[in-house]
């Protein structure tokens, strides 16, 4: 079983795909990690009177909630992201990334979102939305081998 707190959110630092260096984005509260895929109606007279669907491409996202931190690398490395319309590389990890075991999404991911509520009786927490952005790199669902490295995951 897995405890949502055990999950970490993670950014590649030195931006090398090929050997990666991930780094925890501590300042990551609740996340949600959104995997669906999209439907192509197929649906004709001999169905028995259901709509019938072929799933199509999966769509994924990342939604987080950070706390306003302008002195945070990570929260800069978010906020420039946004800000310059760049990609950042991500991974999702059910657990630590160095654990034989661990699962997750990792992609390039664009940041579509960075809103930060000024309320008056709250401490400013920014709300962050990404999804995967062109890449030679396409999103993968992967997991960590014997030997460390991330590999993806088929049936």
């Amino acid at each position: 079983m897995k405890i949502g707190m055990n999950c970490i959110l993670y950014i590649d630092v030195d931006d090398d795909y090929a050997d990666p260096t991930f780094e925890q984005v501590e300042n990551c509260r609740d996340l949600t990690l959104n995997i669906e895929r999209t439907e192509a109606d197929m649906s004709r007279r001999g169905g028995g009177g259901y709509e019938e669907v072929v799933f199509t491409l999966a769509k994924a996202s990342i939604e987080f909630d950070m706390v306003y931190d302008p002195t945070d690398t990570k929260f800069q490395a978010i906020r420039d992201a946004f800000l310059n319309n760049t990609p950042l590389p991500m991974f999702v990890g059910d657990g630590d990334v160095e654990t034989e075991g661990t699962e997750g999404l990792r992609a390039m991911m664009g940041v579509g979102k960075f809103n930060t509520p000024q309320t008056l009786t709250t401490g400013c927490i920014t709300s962050v939305s990404m999804k995967p952005y062109p890449s030679a790199h396409p999103p993968e669902y992967v997991a960590v081998d014997s030997e460390g490295a991330l590999v993806s995951v088929t049936a």
